[in-house]
C-alpha cells in the first residue's frame, strides 16, 4: 500500500467534521477544534448522542423525584397517623379509645405511629379483660417492630401467656426480649422464672446468671438471684 493511499485510508477513518454542530459559543474556534483530534472526536460523540445522555438524564431526575415524593408521602402519612393517635389517647370512653387506634392500626400500619400504636392498643385490650385479642395484636406488633419498641411486645406478650399458664410460650418470647440490650436484664430474671416453673434448670440457672453478670456491681435484685441460684 502506497503512501498516499494510507494517507487517504487514515482521512477516511478520522471523524467527519461539521462547522454546523459546532455550538454557537464555540462559533469561531472550529479550526481550533478540527485541528485537535480529542476535543474533536469528543464533541462528534456528544453532538451524535446528545438524544442519548439526554434521556439518561431525564430518567435519573424522574427516580429522585419519585423518591423525594414518596418521602413526602410518608412524611404525610406519619403525620396524620400521630394526630389520629393523640386524639384516640385523649378519649375518657375506653371502648372508643380502642375503636380509633384500631382504626389507626389498620389504616396506617405501614407507618411508624401506627406499629406503636399497636402497643398501646394491647395494653388497652389487656386490661379491659380481651386477652385473646391482645395476643393477635402483639404478634402483629412483634412482626412489624424492631429494637426497643419489638422487644417490649415481646415481654407483653410473654406475661400474658405466663398468666394464661403457657410457660413455654412466654420462655420463647422472653428469649426472644433478651436480644435488645435495653431489656436484656430484666428479660433474663422473667427467663428465669418461667424456666423454672417448667422445671428447666439449666436455662434457669443460666439465665440468672447472665442477670448478675449485667446488672454490674450492684444488682437490684442480687440477693434474690443468689438465693434461687442456691436452690437450683
Amino acid at each position: 500500500m502506497t503512501d498516499k493511499t494510507e494517507k487517504k485510508h487514515e482521512d477516511n477513518e478520522k471523524p467527519e467534521f461539521h462547522a454546523s454542530i459546532v455550538p454557537k459559543y464555540l462559533v469561531g474556534s472550529e479550526k481550533e477544534i478540527e485541528q485537535d483530534p480529542i476535543l474533536h472526536t469528543a464533541l462528534h460523540f456528544l453532538m451524535h448522542r446528545g438524544r442519548e445522555l439526554l434521556a439518561v438524564a431525564a430518567v435519573i431526575i424522574l427516580f429522585f423525584s419519585l423518591i423525594t415524593g414518596y418521602s413526602a408521602y410518608k412524611e404525610s402519612q406519619e403525620k396524620k397517623a400521630s394526630g389520629l393517635v393523640a386524639r384516640a389517647m385523649s378519649l375518657e370512653d375506653e371502648t372508643r379509645k380502642m375503636a380509633e387506634l384500631k382504626s389507626v392500626t389498620d389504616k396506617y400500619g405501614s407507618t411508624h405511629t401506627g406499629k406503636q400504636a399497636l402497643l398501646l392498643l394491647a395494653r388497652l385490650q389487656e386490661d379491659a379483660g380481651q386477652v385473646e385479642e391482645a395476643r393477635a395484636t402483639l404478634k402483629k406488633a412483634v412482626s412489624g417492630l424492631s429494637g426497643l419498641l419489638q422487644a417490649s411486645a415481646y415481654l407483653q406478650s410473654g406475661y400474658l401467656n405466663e398468666r394464661a399458664n403457657q410457660p413455654d410460650k412466654a420462655k420463647a418470647e422472653f428469649e426472644a426480649a433478651t436480644k435488645e440490650p435495653a431489656f436484656a436484664a430484666v428479660a433474663q430474671l422473667d427467663l428465669a422464672r418461667v424456666a423454672e416453673q417448667i422445671q428447666d434448670k439449666e436455662a434457669a440457672k443460666n439465665a440468672y446468671r447472665k442477670y448478675l453478670e449485667l446488672s454490674g456491681d450492684s444488682p437490684a435484685n442480687k440477693g434474690f438471684v443468689e438465693w434461687r441460684l442456691s436452690r437450683l
